[in-house]
C-alpha cells in the first residue's frame, strides 16, 4: 500500500501595501511590532538594477546581496517595511511583491512606494518631500515603532567619509524621530562602518 506524505509548509503572510491598510492589519502590525520592542526591519531597494547589471562580478555581488536580502526577510523576527519604486507602469513595484511573496516567511511584510530613484515614500502622493516624510513619521509613530534595522540598495561611501545613496537618505530623514541601526551585510555596494 502507498502512502503519500504532503510536506508541512508553512503559510507566509500575505505581502501588505501600506496605502490599503485595514484597521485590522494596523492593529495586527501594531501587536507585532510591540512585541518586538517597537523594533521593524526596513529594506529600502531591495532588487534595484540588479537585472541592468551585465558585468558578471558586479552581477555575482547583486545575487549574493540578494541571497542575504531574502534571509533577512526569511528570519526577521517581526515586521518589515520593503521600499519600492512606484512608477506609471507599477512594473518594479508589482516584481518586488511578487519576488517577496514567494519567499517563504514567518514575519509580515508591508510594502511602501516610493518615488523612482528615491526613497522618498509615496503614500498620499503629497506634493512635498517633506510632507510625505512626515506621512510616514507619523504611520510609524502610530504603529509603535522605535527603531528600524535597515538595509538595501543603494549606500555609498566616499574616500571623504561621506555617505550617500538611497539607504543613507532614508536614514537620515528617519534618524531624527527613531533609533536606525544599519546592517552593514544588508548595504549594497558599500558596507557603512559604524558611526
Amino acid at each position: 500500500m502507498f502512502i503519500e506524505q504532503e510536506k508541512l509548509k508553512v503559510q507566509s503572510p500575505p505581502i501588505l501595501d501600506i496605502r490599503y491598510l485595514s484597521e485590522e492589519s494596523v492593529q495586527s502590525i501594531r501587536d507585532l511590532i510591540g512585541s518586538n520592542n517597537g523594533s521593524i526591519g526596513v529594506l529600502i531597494h531591495p532588487y534595484y538594477r540588479e537585472h541592468l547589471e551585465t558585468d558578471m562580478v558586479q552581477s555575482a555581488l547583486q545575487h549574493n546581496h540578494s541571497l542575504r536580502e531574502g534571509k533577512f526577510v526569511s528570519n526577521y523576527p517581526g515586521v518589515i517595511f520593503v521600499f519600492e519604486a512606484i512608477l506609471p507602469d507599477d512594473s518594479c513595484f508589482a516584481s518586488t511583491k511578487l519576488r517577496l511573496g514567494f519567499l517563504e516567511h514567518e514575519s509580515t511584510v508591508c510594502m511602501v512606494p516610493t518615488k523612482s530613484d528615491s526613497p522618498e515614500p509615496r503614500i498620499l502622493n503629497g506634493e512635498k518631500e517633506d510632507s510625505e516624510w512626515n506621512n510616514l513619521i507619523t504611520i510609524f509613530r502610530r504603529f509603535g515603532v522605535r527603531s528600524l534595522d535597515m538595509g538595501g540598495r543603494l549606500y555609498y561611501t566616499i574616500p571623504t567619509n561621506k555617505h550617500y545613496g538611497c539607504v543613507y537618505v532614508a536614514k537620515k530623514h528617519l534618524l531624527p524621530n527613531f533609533e536606525v541601526n544599519l546592517i552593514p551585510q544588508l548595504c549594497y555596494p558599500d558596507t557603512p562602518s559604524v558611526y
